[in-house]
């Protein structure tokens, strides 16, 4: 009996906070579109730690979105980590003219996080393509572009299919450097407008002069092969992607080029074959893309390419000072933070070299001497231990990749 009273004073607690909770976030059910003065108050909601105040600030704001765009826009990079994502997601929904420009912009920070370039992507893919082309080509007309910037506008570029874009890259790339990761890009955003477009077979014929790996067949022969990954029926799809992997097995660059394709079949396809790929001259490449989806591809996606990334070699700091230039921050510094840890229990590039040798070793002697043979009993024991150690770097690796990028994919940090 005593402890009724103590009931009824939780539940009076309870409800007196629920009261002022509902008083002090934004009214949600007001319809009218709020003033300018309200929108300092509406942000400071936005990144609440309570539902219910971070829901209805929103609902207040797409309300607000369009009417007060440039205000909002010159105040979104004084938000919160969260709310800057939240809002960044409200603008870019709108209708306003200035969307595009946000859009593009956003991708081309640095230190934009996964959630803003997802948006950010996402709205540009419902663009007119035209409109697209435009903010590309004027961010890129701008003097003094970092690397990041270019490769960012390459990244919006390779998903228009209009030949204006696919002449641009091409100009792009003829600009680049030689053999770095901006002409690889560029020449990525041929590829991948090519795969979105039927229609642009002499810039295909260009392609294929300039890389003998290229698949010998005509861009149209290429995109119903593509088409038939998207079959319902599991046996007609393995057949499909059987077909497209003979024709593609030489092209790495070409599928480097479809594991960033919206359509998630063809992402699919594309990382599974990559997975199994060694990437030789490629590889800094591939660890870029690979990055690049990480921190901006559909769950799925980027799931599947920290399994790309786990199997192939960590950049050594050559690599690295490679990468930094055009990766995100956030990206780099996760993977740094996941190469320290790694380089602590080992070097896994020299152990998975030096197996191999052992490997090339024994066979033959194998073959001509049998398991009984002393030197092959050697060697072979040789090869267990380096498998060992091998398998135990391999785990490292495999776990650091997970553990700083995963959580981030899942959505299970938010702050």
């Amino acid at each position: 009996m005593k402890s009724i009273p103590l009931i009824l004073l939780a539940l009076l607690s309870v409800a007196w906070l629920g009261y002022v909770a509902a008083e002090d976030a934004p009214a949600a059910g007001r319809s009218e579109i709020p003033g300018e003065a309200e929108l300092a108050s509406l942000l400071a909601y936005l990144s609440s730690e309570i539902p219910e105040q971070r829901n209805s600030a929103e609902a207040r704001l797409r309300l607000g979105a369009a009417r007060h765009f440039e205000r909002l826009v010159e105040l979104l990079s004084e938000q919160r980590p969260r709310g800057r994502e939240l809002l960044l997601a409200i603008l870019v929904q709108t209708e306003a003219p200035g969307r595009v420009r946000l859009c593009v912009d956003t991708l081309c920070r640095q230190d934009a996080r996964r959630r803003e370039r997802i948006s950010a992507a996402a709205a540009l893919r419902t663009l007119e393509e035209p409109r697209v082309l435009e903010a590309v080509k004027a961010r890129l007309a701008q003097g003094n572009l970092s690397a990041y910037e270019r490769v960012q506008c390459y990244r919006a570029l390779g998903e228009l299919s209009l030949p204006e874009a696919q002449q641009l890259a091409e100009r792009e790339r003829e600009a680049a450097p030689h053999d770095s990761l901006v002409q690889f890009f560029a020449e990525d955003a041929l590829l991948r407008s090519l795969l979105a477009a039927e229609f642009s077979q002499p810039a295909w014929t260009r392609y294929q002069r300039r890389r003998k790996e290229a698949p010998q067949v005509e861009l149209r022969v290429l995109h119903a092969a593509l088409s038939e990954l998207a079959q319902p029926g599991a046996m007609d799809r393995t057949l499909a992607e059987m077909n497209l992997a003979e024709m593609l097995r030489g092209d790495s660059r070409l599928l480097l080029a479809l594991a960033r394709s919206p359509l998630p079949e063809r992402a699919t396809f594309a990382l599974s074959v990559l997975r199994r790929r060694a990437m030789g001259p490629l590889a800094a490449a591939s660890q870029a893309v690979m990055l690049d989806l990480v921190t901006s591809g559909e769950q799925m996606t980027a799931l599947l390419a920290v399994d790309v990334a786990v199997s192939g070699t960590p950049p050594d700091a050559a690599g690295l000072s490679e990468l930094r230039p055009v990766v995100s921050a956030e990206a780099m510094t996760r993977l740094e933070a996941v190469l320290e840890g790694l380089a602590a229990a080992g070097n896994l590039a020299e152990l998975r070299a030096h197996c191999t040798r052992i490997e090339v070793e024994l066979v033959p002697l194998l073959r001509r001497l049998g398991p009984a043979d002393g030197e092959v009993r050697e060697l072979m024991r040789q090869l267990e231990e380096v498998n060992d150690r091998l398998q135990e770097l391999e785990r490292v690796w495999r776990l650091g990749w997970r553990r700083e990028f995963e959580s981030e994919i899942l959505g299970l940090k938010r702050r």
